[in-house]
């Protein structure tokens, strides 16, 4: 029986096609989609060996079928890829709380080449041992996004190890705060964006947490710092001081903020102001398939109109 791919190719000619030709065709398809990448490969096993290091270029992981699906493909001693297929074609991955650290550890020492990791975990176990591997990971990655929770015996991390050195854009998904030593941030000389996503509302403990982490401990390169809070249980947040470094743009996963914000109250922060992003997005963006227009470029934008707002009162003054 034919796929739905092979079929698709057999109707519009591609075995008459140049072999570059058809190749781009492939890969553009299994580009747009992991679904539809995977129909191309049953094509034939030449067109198999151009979608798959598509296909296997951004991994998302979200539930614990998918995890065990991958870690069988990667720890497979019957595998049919090459060596080093996962080092050299995974560049995205993104692993959920749901993970098993065993499944994680084998993920990270196969895809050694990835530049952006998206690692969420809530079982402090788990983040222990899933930490002790990240520590000694190459330092390849240039784009992270971390939540583990509290090591058991209260110690605090800090971002000195090597995982951390060459990365322009860190998410720190925060428990309490308190879990990381931020004075170790000002070692990352490459870091150029910066989010904290905290179960906070917009708060007197919130504000000076950040002021705390932009005054001696935020590197001199940082120029975008985005902060994901968690509402005002149901009120409109208020609007934050006037002398907050113009470089925090405020974030929320709530995604009826604009509408309740339209027309907005002057101590409320105004929908322009803000970056409305659900999970499902903020996965997408850790993916590198965003859709729309991902949240970092988002607070580039809002602080790049900030600037020229600024600029214009300072020709009228």
């Amino acid at each position: 029986m034919d796929t739905p791919s092979s079929a698709f190719v057999s109707a519009f000619g591609f075995a008459n096609l140049p072999e570059d030709v058809g190749r781009t065709v492939f890969e553009l398809l299994a580009g747009e989609s992991t679904l539809e990448g995977l129909k191309c490969a049953l094509v034939s096993k030449k067109v198999q060996s151009w979608v798959e290091p598509v296909v296997y270029r951004s991994v998302t992981l979200l539930f614990p079928h998918n995890s065990e699906r991958f870690y069988r493909t990667i720890d497979a001693p019957t595998s049919t890829k090459p060596p080093h297929f996962f080092a050299r074609h995974v560049k995205f991955l993104v692993v959920n709380f749901n993970t098993k650290p065993e499944h994680i550890i084998a993920f990270l020492s196969k895809c050694t080449g990835i530049r952006t990791l998206a690692c969420w975990l809530t079982v402090p176990q788990a983040s222990a041992l899933v930490w002790d591997t990240m520590k000694s990971l190459p330092e390849g990655l240039t784009q992270f996004s971390i939540r583990l929770d509290p090591l058991p015996d209260g110690a605090i991390r800090d971002f000195s190890s090597a995982i951390f050195r060459n990365l322009t854009h860190l998410e720190i998904v925060s428990v309490n705060g308190t879990e990381w030593n931020w004075d170790s941030l000002t070692a990352l000389k490459h870091l150029t964006h910066l989010s904290l996503d905290i179960p906070w509302h917009i708060s007197h403990r919130l504000l000076q947490l950040i002021k705390e982490i932009l005054g001696t401990s935020s590197p001199p390169s940082l120029r975008v710092f985005v902060v994901f809070f968690s509402g005002t249980d149901g009120t409109s947040p208020k609007h934050p001081p006037e002398d907050l470094d113009r470089r925090v743009v405020f974030a929320t996963g709530d995604e009826s903020f604009d509408e309740d914000n339209e027309g907005e109250e002057e101590d409320g922060i105004p929908a322009e102001e803000m970056i409305v992003r659900s999970v499902d997005d903020l996965v997408t963006d850790w993916a590198g398939r965003p859709v729309g227009t991902d949240f970092w470029s988002q607070a580039e934008q809002i602080i790049h109109r900030r600037q020229h707002a600024s600029l214009g009162e300072e020709s009228i003054e």
